[in-house]
């Protein structure tokens, strides 16, 4: 029994060695060499209407993970997705401080710098809700709006979700153990999810609308997670986050910039109470809530969140006309 079993673990590992090799980045994707590593970036659509919408996507994630949205937007905007370092097809920093907000922020800045970007309308979903955020108390005047999607902000209500997820980021402590850590996140995590129905851990991503997320997705979702090093470097973002997020808590009031909270009834990972909360320090928020709707909206329901970025796009051209 046990030899069948190491046969078959042996033989699922062997397999994925030859299939992550085989996921590519969007046709659209380029490098960029920011701050000493090679970021991607996607950059496309026609800024028809005077605007250039970036798109800056959660953790784990990619580029990837905007597809849907980026279709909606495009006939009308400049679209512009730069990809974290540490993630997706991206280099990662040598460094472990450099996976902390301000790099991470630092680094959009200087990517969105080198496209020729000026006064765009910032998305940023989960994480790079906390990343926008960042970005907009760092650079006072570059932002013209942010959309706070499903985002990660600091914990005003006293039990955000990073919090109650602190015994998962310590126990992630595994994945930095050297040989033992690589082997984990490198090929026996990627073997796990290849083997295991997504269902059984994305569905409260996405709540009711589950059975309309695209087969692709989760598909590419899937493999981009059996990548090396996303799942390490998530862990290194999570294990920093709640200190990085009470350095940025007093700089909120600095936000010049028009925000729109938007926060989704189902979300079981960033409540609707931290929206709220988050909503009533910022000098310019804008309120919108989602009904039956789970984290990861913008995947099943593009329309509704690009409705929401016109409603920005809206808000930042009311300020230049102020």
């Amino acid at each position: 029994m046990w030899a069948a079993v190491l046969l078959g673990a042996t033989a699922a590992l062997a397999a994925m060695r030859q299939r992550l090799p085989e996921h590519a980045p969007p046709p659209a994707a380029r490098p960029l060499v920011v701050d000493g590593l090679s970021i991607y970036a996607i950059d496309e659509g026609a800024a028809t209407s005077g605007r250039t919408v970036v798109l800056l996507h959660g953790t784990p994630g990619s580029i990837d993970d905007w597809g849907a949205l980026r279709a909606a937007l495009t006939h009308r905007h400049r679209v512009v997705t730069p990809e974290r370092a540490g993630m997706g097809w991206s280099e990662s920093p040598v460094s472990r401080a450099e996976h902390a907000l301000g790099p991470h922020a630092k680094r959009a800045f200087q990517a969105l710098s080198q496209l020729g970007v000026r006064d765009p309308v910032i998305v940023g979903h989960s994480y790079g809700g906390a990343v926008a955020l960042q970005l907009a108390a760092d650079h006072p005047t570059f932002p013209a709006a942010v959309v706070h999607l499903c985002g990660v902000g600091p914990d005003l209500i006293g039990s955000a979700p990073w919090r109650r997820h602190a015994l998962l980021v310590r126990a992630g402590f595994i994945l930095e153990v050297p040989a033992v850590g690589h082997a984990m996140s490198d090929w026996i995590i990627p073997a796990f999810l290849g083997v295991v129905d997504p269902a059984l851990w994305m569905r409260g991503q996405f709540a009711g609308d589950w059975d309309d997320v695209p087969a692709a997705y989760i598909d590419r979702h899937v493999r981009a997670l059996q990548m090396p090093r996303q799942l390490r470097n998530a862990r290194r973002e999570a294990a920093r986050l709640p200190a990085d997020l009470d350095a940025l808590a007093p700089r909120l009031s600095s936000i010049e910039a028009p925000v729109v909270v938007v926060s989704c009834e189902d979300d079981n990972m960033v409540p609707v109470a931290a929206g709220d909360a988050l909503a009533t320090v910022l000098p310019r928020a804008t309120r919108v809530v989602l009904p039956r709707a789970g984290h990861n909206v913008h995947v099943v329901r593009p329309d509704d969140v690009a409705h929401i970025v016109e409603h920005a796009i809206s808000l930042a051209d009311a300020t230049d006309s102020d």
